[in-house]
């Protein structure tokens, strides 16, 4: 052949470009797709054909995971941080984020900080949104308990000496 070459490619559904030589396919369903490449050789007007069949199976079910660094916090500004991990190969990147408390929203990223001076037990929910507007939600519970329930902090320090801690009493050092 001359090199120089026009192609056509059929069915032209889903293929960015059907007269290119290396076409992006992006199915819109799954299943057997087979298409059929026609080169034509401009100077001499010889064609040739191929077909490739292209495989398209379903993408895993988006999956989700809520995790806390703790799940008891106390209510003198103390945090718990809370991740979203989307299973990796399930649902379609990129992914959205929604953390709410009682339907009111809170963050929109992957990571949220937690931090409430109310006692109480509070149920923070993530619902994650794919490309193809899948969702799915988790959530996670954190307790919120009074800082005077605090257990008492030993520091050790020198041989010998040592630090007691509470947050309602005094500093004790004995030695």
């Amino acid at each position: 052949g001359s090199g120089n070459y026009t192609y056509s490619w059929s069915p032209a559904n889903g293929l960015s470009d059907a007269t290119s030589a290396n076409p992006t396919f992006t199915p819109a369903t799954t299943g057997e797709h087979t298409f059929t490449c026609t080169v034509t050789d401009t100077e001499s007007g010889s064609t040739a054909e191929a077909s490739v069949t292209v495989y398209v199976n379903a993408r895993p079910a988006l999956q989700l995971a809520v995790s806390a660094d703790k799940e008891l916090i106390y209510n003198d500004g103390e945090t718990a941080v809370l991740t979203a991990t989307v299973t990796e190969g399930t649902g379609y990147a990129p992914y959205t984020y929604s953390w709410t408390l009682n339907e009111t929203v809170l963050d929109t990223e992957a990571t949220y900080t937690f931090s409430n001076t109310t006692v109480g037990e509070y149920t923070l929910t993530c619902t994650v949104t794919d490309a193809r507007n899948n969702t799915q939600t988790a959530s996670k519970t954190i307790e919120v308990k009074d800082a005077s329930e605090r257990p008492l902090e030993i520091v050790l320090g020198t041989p010998g000496a040592y630090t007691a801690y509470h947050p309602t009493s005094p500093l004790y050092e004995y030695s």
